[in-house]
């Protein structure tokens, strides 16, 4: 399972979309890149607003569900944040899917998984600012790779060092370990079945554990909503 060919598009609504469009026509590892996304989206619909060939947004799509969708999102966070590691950038993992650097949303992730032929694939999304100056017009709380490194980035240098490190990561058997530790473990606020519940600690099987003043209970990750200020 590996990223295998690269296509980029000057305009598109959204690359996940286009793909989801066109999955049965696709290659297994195509990435579809655009410099131009007028309709990017994250985790409920939420927008994400990029500003024309200044970041990196893109999709990839793999046919064959052999891992699941929480060994990918550890992948992808895991690959963003070896990237940015060769620019000189710490960031950290912040659940379920945001990549954070001195506490701003430097980058996001989206996994979707969907059904043809009563077949499985999965679609990942990935938004990354890149040489934006101002990604606060947009995103609140946001920040860019050029705001930090204060430098112009090369994309496409980008891009490469992100398939390398997926292309190795996907199949390492550290795959956990590895994310542990670039994870952010806040006591956050989540909500469990419409209780609110604080985040303590998470395990390879992406079970969460979750507290309150009556109980400590270990729950699937992705039943939890995590509720950020």
């Amino acid at each position: 399972m590996k990223i295998i060919k690269i296509q980029t598009v000057d305009t598109v609504p959204s690359t996940s979309t286009a793909l989801k469009k066109n999955r049965d026509q696709l290659e297994s590892g195509l990435l579809l890149r655009a410099i131009k996304q007028t309709e990017g989206y994250g985790r409920n619909g939420k927008i994400w607003h990029t500003e024309q060939d200044k970041n990196l947004t893109f999709s990839f799509y793999l046919k064959e569900r052999e891992k699941m969708p929480y060994q990918l999102l550890m992948a992808t966070t895991l690959s963003l944040i070896k990237t940015l590691k060769k620019y000189h950038i710490n960031a950290s993992i912040k659940l379920p899917n945001d990549i954070i650097v001195n506490n701003k949303k430097i980058a996001g992730i989206l996994i979707e998984v969907s059904h043809l032929n009563d077949k499985a694939s999965v679609i990942v999304g990935v938004g990354l600012n890149v040489n934006e100056t101002n990604p606060e017009t947009h995103n609140v709380n946001a920040t860019s790779m050029i705001q930090t490194t204060k430098n112009p980035i090369d994309q496409n240098q980008v891009l490469e060092y992100f398939i390398q490190y997926f292309n190795t990561l996907v199949n390492s058997s550290a795959l956990f370990q590895l994310f542990y530790k670039s994870l952010r473990l806040n006591q956050d606020t989540v909500l469990f079945e419409s209780n609110q519940y604080c985040f303590k600690d998470i395990n390879p099987q992406f079970e969460c554990t979750i507290y309150n003043q009556e109980e400590i209970i270990k729950v699937p990750c992705e039943s939890i909503k995590f509720i950020y200020n």
